[in-house]
């Protein structure tokens, strides 16, 4: 699998394998992405094929840490990007633009995605509505409330609840059939 400068990819494969990408900072002071946080305060900045093909990566590689195999195809359709593989194609597109914000990373051993997202940083909240720029806020607060430095996940009318480890704990023991039907999540 040939990259070009570890983003755009010269074609895009009928079948990857998908893992997760390990970064401890990230997982330790970020969000996950099956989060309120990635949804609302990201999708601006990543745009909406982007944030869900994020969502839905990150929580079956959550799931299956030793790796996994996506069909190209099916993944574009279950995203509503049809089923084409063209360099100029929706999932090529959304794939590349995974790559460009670092959500992803494509190698010889396949696609490596986060599980977990950094907050914003202050540069890129301009582009953000007042009220989403109080949620990240919010969130912030939320984690930095806690006491240490884990994610949060807000669901309507819950509680916040503590981040990356307890979600993975949630996530271990529902098993890789209903990747996101964990707190926090919406269906994907």
């Amino acid at each position: 699998m040939n990259d070009r400068q570890g983003a755009e990819r010269v074609v895009t494969p009928e079948r990857f394998v998908l893992r997760p990408w390990a970064d401890p900072v990230v997982e330790a002071r970020g969000f996950l992405v099956a989060s309120i946080y990635t949804e609302a305060v990201l999708l601006p900045i990543l745009g909406p094929s982007t944030v869900l093909c994020l969502r839905r990566l990150g929580c079956l590689a959550a799931t299956q840490p030793d790796g996994t195999e996506i069909d190209t195809r099916q993944l574009a359709r279950d995203l509503g990007l049809g089923d084409a593989l063209g360099r100029h194609s929706q999932i090529t597109r959304t794939l590349d633009r995974l790559c460009s914000f670092k959500m992803a990373r494509w190698s010889d051993a396949g696609l490596a995605v986060r599980t977990a997202v950094a907050p914003v940083p202050e540069h890129q909240l301009r582009r953000l509505s007042p009220e989403l720029v109080g949620l990240h806020r919010y969130m912030l607060n939320q984690v930095a409330g806690h006491g240490d430095s884990v994610g949060v996940t807000v669901t309507a009318g819950a509680t916040p609840r503590r981040g990356a480890a307890w979600q993975r704990h949630a996530l271990s023991r529902q098993g890789a059939a209903e990747p996101a039907s964990h707190a926090g999540s919406m269906a994907l």
